[in-house]
């Protein structure tokens, strides 16, 4: 019988991979998508409440 390594590489460098890719993608996408939520007026509020309470809005006051 053969013995498993203690750390599964794959399934590790997988995860790392996948995990990088998503970070990537939220840094390059949130400020790209930034003026279309402004403009559908989708800031300011916790969007999964369901109550509409304003939370504190610092959106505007980040570089451009």
């Amino acid at each position: 019988m053969e013995k498993m390594s203690p750390v599964p590489a794959l399934p590790l460098i997988i995860n790392c991979c996948m995990s990088a890719l998503g970070c990537i993608a939220t840094i390059k996408l949130i400020p790209a998508f930034k003026d279309h939520f402004i403009s559908a007026r989708l800031y300011g509020m916790d969007l999964n409440k369901a109550i509409k309470k304003e939370v504190c809005n610092q959106w505007h006051s980040l570089p451009h």
